[in-house]
């Protein structure tokens, strides 16, 4: 008789800097870039895409590194809402971007 996996699928995603939860950061034309990991929750459950998405590039530059992390750059003053998606469920950080 074949074994049967269970798939799980995501309920909600949390966003994290540096290890620690977050969804508000700020930052300065010229820092150096944020990296955002997202993981799912249940931290059991599978998914199949991940994409980053920035309401606003010519703010918020966003591309994702092979760890599937987001690498954000500042690109001018304003602010920008980072959104990512696991399958189904999604998770939104503000930017708050100031110049030097």
């Amino acid at each position: 008789m074949p074994t049967l996996t269970p798939v799980s699928n995501v309920v909600n995603v949390i966003v994290s800097y540096r290890s620690e939860p977050t969804c508000d950061i700020t930052m300065s034309v010229g820092d150096p870039d944020v990296i955002l990991r997202a993981d799912p929750y249940p931290d059991y459950a599978t998914y199949t895409t991940i994409s980053w998405t920035s309401s606003d590039e010519s703010v918020l530059s966003v591309t994702m590194n092979e760890k599937n992390e987001a690498v954000c750059t500042a690109v001018s003053e304003g602010d920008a809402i980072l959104t990512v998606k696991l399958d189904g469920a999604e998770a939104r950080c503000i930017f708050r971007v100031h110049s030097n």
